[in-house]
């Protein structure tokens, strides 16, 4: 199991998952990690793998953060748009919106990170803790995250 520390992460370290597009191969090759996300809730991370984004307080390579009542199959849903999104030229992509943060990881690369849930702590409330301690190190939400994550942050 290969952890890391995130800087803007005060408590836990995160399980690197791999990179988003190997994520979902097939069932004999998938790694213990990705095999410990099925069923489980928690928090995922999307990290670019080359490129660093200037936000106001300092730059990082977090590309999206987000929730998910099933990691496995929230993250292999990313997965499965960003195949889809590779596989179209720019032209087609043009005034897809919400294609965004799968453009900076078409762009960039992206590897998976997760943090499980705990029992007494629902997804939706450590997103928010996590979101937060992101904000307040950066002073803006992750790039792929976009406006509406920071309504999540203030409540």
């Amino acid at each position: 199991m290969t952890k890391k520390k995130l800087d803007f992460l005060s408590g836990e370290s995160v399980i690197n998952c791999g990179k988003l597009l190997n994520f979902g191969c097939d069932n004999s090759r998938y790694s213990k990690e990705v095999k410990n996300t099925i069923g489980a809730k928690g928090v995922y991370i999307i990290i670019s793998d080359k490129q660093r984004y200037i936000y106001p307080k300092k730059d990082s390579k977090v590309i999206y953060i987000g929730k998910a009542v099933n990691l496995f199959s929230r993250i292999e849903r990313h997965r499965k748009r960003l195949e889809w999104n590779i596989s179209k030229n720019d032209s087609e992509l043009k005034y897809i919106w919400d294609n965004d943060r799968y453009l900076y990881m078409r762009n960039h690369g992206a590897n998976v990170y997760y943090i499980k849930a705990k029992t007494n702590k629902p997804a939706m409330k450590l997103e928010s803790e996590i979101m937060l301690e992101f904000y307040r190190k950066y002073q803006a939400t992750p790039i792929g995250n976009g406006a509406r994550s920071l309504k999540v942050v203030a409540q």
